[in-house]
């Protein structure tokens, strides 16, 4: 008897995912089951505008976010220089000077 109302179950739960996908694939899809063929020319020639429109944003943000990542490698390349230029020893470079403390009162003597 148990088996019998587990595999029950088993099945409404099975049905319940695959609604739950269909339901998740037509949220991201806004034109799934849009039958153009019922569509009138302007609303055709209004969607493709729009899709143009998305393309061209799109596009922007590719060439934008690439100038980006150009520009933060470059300055990542001139700051490894620098790490790289003050990692080297500098020459030591001095003059030694020894100072006397004369004193004027043993000059006289």
């Amino acid at each position: 008897m148990s088996s019998g109302s587990s595999s029950a179950t088993s099945a409404s739960n099975a049905s319940k995912s695959d609604n739950k996908t269909v339901v998740s694939e037509a949220e991201t899809d806004p034109f799934q089951g849009l039958d153009v063929s019922r569509l009138s020319a302007e609303d055709v020639v209004a969607r493709t505008r729009l899709l143009d429109n998305e393309i061209k944003i799109m596009k922007n943000d590719i060439v934008r976010i690439s100038h980006e990542t150009q520009s933060t490698r470059d300055r990542i390349k001139d700051n490894k220089e620098k790490i790289k230029v003050n990692k080297t020893l500098p020459y030591l470079v001095s003059n030694v000077i020894e100072l006397f403390d004369l004193d004027p009162q043993g000059e006289e003597d």
